[in-house]
């Protein structure tokens, strides 16, 4: 190939010789300021050819090494991503209320979503930047249920549910109950968790707790449960006032309270919604199908500490207690002894 290319040039050469040398013949009259002949373009010498035939080859092969990079760069960033997103997301049609198999029964695809939601949510600087995000998620799931005095309940992208307070004074009021409920019960086990609201549009973002408990899904601890509940209830002051089956569900093994929209109001005692509790549970007992599972204690592995931090916030309260009995006792040694 290279013999070819210097025969290539040297007949190039020839022929740009013969060309500016006719070209004298014909110009013999004119002037001999005339510009002489530009030298050939092409490089004659040996040594000149093989340089640029290497670095041609060079050139070449770094564009290959070039392009061979970013496609090892793009198979690992590939890679990476099927890592990160072992699931694929499911076809539309899987979220039927009444579907045995679907997404609201698949609690490790639920809590992979539920970490990609808020590690994206960690990014943005904020509230209103998270609003933003959150609102543009779609609707995956509408829960067909009644729900009190909710304009609306979805589960979206990311499996959280959206909630969506009517925008009466009714409507505002039970949102700002449940906000109030919820900052308390962040942490704890048996309660939906508040990843973000919205004062604006009455809309609360909170973590899915499951489907509706039944005989299929109560699991076989459920008393042990409902006195972790009682315990975190009376401890936080919290009151749902509205325990009926349609606010008592069920995810992996762990028993759910939801809506606290009449959270201390209308006036039931703690004690006394959790006799409501008890009843329902005994009555789904009777008849339950469940079969024995592993997981029903799998989510106090979530929580290790929450009991340590219930006895902390119950030893706060009580220092609270006695420092407001001791500023009452004062104020009135301070009034008897002004008499």
């Amino acid at each position: 190939m290279f013999q070819e290319y210097l025969k290539f040039v040297q007949h190039y050469n020839s022929h740009i010789k013969n060309k500016n040398t006719s070209k004298n013949t014909n110009t013999n009259n004119v002037k001999n300021t005339e510009k002489p002949p530009e030298k050939p373009l092409v490089k004659s010498t040996e040594n000149d050819i093989k340089k640029d035939i290497k670095k041609d080859i060079e050139k070449h092969v770094n564009q290959i090494r070039s392009a061979t990079h970013h496609t090892e760069i793009d198979q690992k960033s590939n890679l990476e991503i099927k890592k990160r997103v072992q699931i694929k997301e499911p076809n539309i049609d899987k979220y039927i209320n009444n579907s045995p198999k679907s997404i609201l029964d698949d609690y490790q695809y639920i809590k992979e979503k539920n970490k990609e939601l808020i590690h994206q949510l960690s990014r943005f600087k904020n509230k209103q930047q998270r609003l933003q995000f959150l609102e543009s998620l779609k609707d995956i799931h509408n829960f067909t249920a009644e729900h009190t005095n909710s304009d609306k309940v979805t589960l979206i992208e990311g499996c959280i549910v959206k909630k969506k307070c009517f925008g009466n004074s009714l409507g505002n009021f039970m949102f700002w109950n449940e906000i109030k409920a919820l900052m308390k019960l962040k942490g704890y086990p048996h309660f939906p968790h508040i990843i973000e609201f919205d004062p604006n549009s009455l809309t609360i973002y909170m973590t899915y707790c499951g489907r509706n408990i039944s005989s299929t899904n109560l699991p076989k601890n459920w008393n042990e449960q409902v006195k972790e509940i009682f315990q975190i209830m009376s401890t936080l002051n919290v009151n749902s006032n509205d325990m009926l089956v349609r606010n008592v569900c069920s995810l992996n093994g762990e028993i759910k309270i939801i809506d606290f929209g009449l959270h201390t109001n209308f006036g039931k005692t703690i004690s006394e919604s959790m006799i409501d509790l008890k009843n329902i549970l005994n009555g789904l007992s009777s008849n339950a199908t469940i079969e024995n599972h592993d997981n029903e204690l799998s989510y106090q592995l979530e929580y290790p500490n929450w009991k340590r931090n219930l006895e902390l916030y119950a030893i706060k309260i009580s220092k609270l207690k006695e420092f407001e009995i001791k500023v009452k006792e004062y104020r009135k040694k301070i009034i008897t002894s002004k008499k």
